[in-house]
């Protein structure tokens, strides 16, 4: 496998400017694609985000890791290409250090990655509860205006909405550009100021913002 560092910005620095930053990811690359990712102190590997294949069970994943003991968790990742093209689907369980082994959290969550880095859309599932409960099940989507910038997220303007579960109301907030979101004074919107602000887009596309799918339609 290849490898390659990056910064906390996400952009790639030499093994040597790794060094410096202290905290860093260093990335394992399979065919081109991520396959690892250590997040890494200095020399010390922190936590580890693994990209399951179909032939890998976790317990081989765990046996990989368990005797650096520096390591606090294990984030494993599936990728699906399928579902709703172009879209790529993530799905991601966390577990954490017990001993020699690694415990589920009982958490699953679901990130849509759009190649065209206009929308964003996470489902997450709190496993320790019923399917009934309001809190089981959370949507939260991202909309941006403008273009990526390569240093960070925040600079692009967006609306995102949530909802904590089902049952839960619906909140839209607009961020400012060039402000972290740490530091945001965060603008709420009802449905009406949504649309608005939406107005160069599809019915369909509106339709889905507004509502708690994880999934948007096929292309806009």
């Amino acid at each position: 496998m290849n490898i390659q560092y990056k910064n906390l910005s996400d952009k790639i620095i030499t093994t040597q400017q790794a060094e410096l930053e202290g905290l860093h990811n260093k990335e394992y690359l399979e065919n081109g694609k991520v396959k690892i990712i250590e997040k890494k102190l200095f020399s010390k590997v922190q936590w580890v985000t693994y990209y399951k294949d179909s032939w890998e069970t976790n317990e081989e994943i765990f046996n990989k890791y368990k005797n650096i003991l520096t390591i606090t968790a294990i984030f494993i990742k599936t990728r699906d290409y399928q579902t709703r093209p172009p879209y790529t689907i993530e799905t991601e369980e966390t577990f954490w250090r017990d001993g020699d082994t690694f415990i589920d959290q009982l958490i699953t969550t679901k990130k849509l990655i759009d190649p065209s880095q206009r929308i964003g859309s996470w489902e997450g599932f709190n496993r320790e509860l019923e399917t009934t409960d309001p809190e089981y099940r959370g949507v939260q989507k991202i909309f941006y205006f403008g273009s990526k910038d390569d240093d960070y997220l925040y600079e692009i303007p967006h609306l995102s909405t949530s909802y904590p579960g089902y049952g839960s109301s619906f909140e839209v907030a607009r961020f400012d550009p060039g402000i972290s979101d740490d530091d945001q004074d965060i603008e709420l919107f009802d449905r009406n100021e949504t649309i608005a602000n939406l107005s160069n887009y599809s019915q369909e596309i509106i339709e889905w913002f507004l509502n708690d799918e994880f999934l948007p339609p096929s292309s806009f």
